[in-house]
């Protein structure tokens, strides 16, 4: 059965890279794959933006030594809305959060969100 995932309740608004607030994860550990979709809304500064979908066995502590990377969007640049997919069939452990690894030009800002589904058995 396919679910409905909203890994970001709202659009999100970042001057800078940085991971999703603790309080805001996702618990996935019914579901056996996810395929989600990031939109980029408003990328300025001529820079570029890449996103990461991290892993985790908790949900009460951001050090992202407790934290695995198991998916990579596709790099994001110019200022035209774009969005990117990205399927994640493997090593999902009990929660996931998003990563801003990258937010690069001169005073840079992006507005995006993330959804998608997962499967559940």
């Amino acid at each position: 059965m396919r679910v409905p995932i909203q890994l970001t309740r709202k659009p999100i608004y970042l001057t800078a890279t940085g991971a999703q607030d603790i309080k805001d994860v996702l618990e996935v550990a019914s579901l056996r794959q996810l395929d989600l979709g990031l939109t980029a809304y408003n990328l300025t500064g001529g820079g570029n933006f890449t996103v990461e979908i991290e892993t985790s066995m908790q949900n009460e502590l951001a050090n992202a030594e407790l934290w695995t990377s198991i998916a990579t969007f596709a790099t994001i640049t110019g200022t035209t809305p774009a969005s990117k997919p990205v399927s994640v069939s493997a090593k999902v452990l009990k929660y996931i959060r998003w990563n801003v690894t990258s937010l690069t030009g001169t005073t840079p800002t992006v507005t995006f969100f993330i959804e998608g589904f997962g499967l559940q058995d």
